[in-house]
């Protein structure tokens, strides 16, 4: 009898099995889902370990945005406090910071960097210095103030200070100056003598003055023939009205008229009426009323002036 398998023979296969090709793909398939589960899992393993190395930069950046979108200052203190407790793995956050359009911003992003040790950090406060809101220069000159490293600053800062820019010198004469460095002194002596600038000018004078710079006495009693106007008041005269700002609630309390002390610290308006204050400052003794006419002699105040400066250093004053 004819086998009914028999073509079916011929071709190789027999009714039912299943064919070659389908038998080599069954393994590959089961292959395939293996090798998927298995990059899956080794790519979840990779974003974890990436997020465990990167995870402080990650929040750093997330704090970072948070500071700069937020206009509640109790969210803003709460960003700045996150950002300062991780020092200096801050710094790449903080930096984006400075260029943010609002000071009240720029002033949070100093506060952080007070918590850097890292040398980069006090790079960072000499280019803030020459930012062009007063309050945020002042504060950067004052955390360059405090760090350890500040010295190294000093270089960087006379060249500031040498600037083709009256802005961003003045700025630089007020980190020099919160410096207190000898070499800064030096170098203030002689931008004086240098610069003809007279809102630079009378910076450096107050600069002097808070210094209480005994080799700038000669200097200073030139400048009072200087009696052009100048237009922006020294830094010291901006902080003494910002602490009489502060406190005014309290001052009358203390028998103290707020009026009074802000007539008080009005910044002279001349070059020469900033070099009788600051060799007032320097010397103990007074040049007279800082607003008295320009042309009223002031011999006697120089020769009293001159003879401190003569006496010996050491000498009981």
């Amino acid at each position: 009898a004819a086998n009914p398998h028999r073509g079916h023979e011929v071709f190789g296969f027999m009714p039912g099995e299943p064919s070659h090709s389908s038998l080599s793909e069954l393994p590959s398939a089961g292959r395939r889902r293996r090798w998927s589960w298995r990059v899956g899992l080794v790519a979840l393993v990779l974003l974890w370990l990436a997020a465990m190395l990167f995870r402080t930069d990650i929040r750093t950046r997330w704090w970072a945005y948070r500071l700069g979108q937020t206009g509640d200052p109790a969210a803003r203190r709460y960003y700045t406090a996150c950002l300062a407790a991780t020092g200096s793995s801050s710094l790449s956050a903080t930096r984006r910071l400075l260029d943010h359009p609002r000071p009240e911003v720029r002033l949070a992003a100093l506060q952080i960097l007070h918590h850097c040790p890292a040398p980069s950090a006090r790079g960072i406060l000499v280019v803030a210095i020459a930012d062009r809101d007063d309050r945020v220069s002042d504060r950067a000159a004052l955390e360059l103030a405090l760090r350890s490293d500040r010295r190294e600053a000093v270089g960087e800062l006379e060249a500031q200070a040498s600037s083709s820019s009256p802005a961003i010198a003045r700025k630089a004469v007020v980190g020099l100056q919160r410096l207190g460095e000898p070499e800064a002194e030096d170098f203030l002596l002689g931008l004086l003598r240098r610069t003809s600038d007279p809102d630079l000018r009378a910076q450096i004078i107050d600069a002097l003055g808070l210094m209480g710079s005994r080799s700038a006495v000669p200097a200073l009693i030139d400048c009072l023939a200087d009696q052009r106007a100048i237009s922006h008041p020294p830094a010291s005269y901006r902080w003494a009205n910002q602490a009489i700002q502060s406190l005014e609630s309290q001052l009358p309390a203390q028998g103290l008229d707020p009026a009074a002390l802000r007539s008080a610290s009005v910044a002279p308006c001349t070059v020469a009426g900033v070099a009788e204050r600051a060799l007032a400052w320097i010397t103990g003794i007074s040049g007279g009323d800082p607003n008295a006419e320009r042309d009223q002699d002031r011999s006697e105040a120089i020769g009293r002036w001159r003879e401190w400066h003569r006496a010996p250093v050491d000498a009981d004053r």
